[in-house]
């Protein structure tokens, strides 16, 4: 039992780091495409196109934060 202890607790730091980096990722993605998304309601165009550019804006939103979950999934080992 002693002698599982150690690798366990480097184990933990290296999926704390882990964990942090993508919860910083997502973040980051989510407050860029806020800032995008802002800029698009200053943009002068319709309504039509103001709304394509928002849905658009959202799927690829969706995206990245799929592929970046996808990289920091938990593997069984």
């Amino acid at each position: 039992v002693i002698d599982g202890l150690l690798p366990q607790a480097q184990q933990s730091r290296s999926e704390w780091w882990s964990n942090v980096l993508a919860w910083a990722g997502s973040l980051v993605i989510i407050l860029g495409l806020f800032w995008l998304q802002t800029k698009i309601t200053q943009i002068p165009t319709t309504d039509w196109a103001r709304t394509l550019l928002f849905c658009i804006s959202i799927f690829i939103e969706l995206g990245m934060i799929w592929m970046w979950n996808s990289l920091f999934s938990q593997r069984p080992r």
